[in-house]
């Protein structure tokens, strides 16, 4: 899954692995004992406001990390060796997503995407204000 698959070929993948966990029981568990498994889809996580093409090509200004929550990220944050994103282009940065990062940094982890360990690129009002 990426952030490109929509939310109906997401929902296809969550029914076809409900219906082979239909196919496939557990041994030691009893029929009658299985438990109902419910999760909210599409209401948490990163809020996208623009496209990454568009945030990546607006105007931009460096803000510490503390004062970035709200804001529109311009750049890639990815945490490294894996390379995993943290934060997109175009997505508004939750209190959540600055926590990890440093946290992140204080156990020694490379950030990409930072300048220094402290300063991260968001869109500045004029480009943003919009979205």
């Amino acid at each position: 899954v990426s952030l490109y698959n929509t939310p109906s070929e997401i929902r296809k993948l969550i029914n076809s692995c409900l219906a082979l966990d239909k196919l496939v029981s557990p041994i030691d568990e009893p029929e009658d004992t299985e438990e109902e498994f419910v999760t909210e889809l599409f209401d948490a996580g990163p809020k996208i406001v623009m496209s990454p093409y568009k945030a990546f090509y607006s105007s931009s200004e460096m803000v510490d990390i503390d004062d970035s929550v709200g804001k529109i990220c311009k750049r890639v944050i990815c945490k490294f060796p894996q390379g995993t994103p943290i934060i997109i282009p175009g997505e508004k940065i939750s209190q959540e997503q600055v926590e990890t990062i440093k946290s992140l940094i204080n156990r020694g982890a490379k950030v990409h995407g930072l300048n220094g360990k402290r300063l991260i690129e968001v869109l500045t009002l004029s480009d943003s204000f919009y979205f």
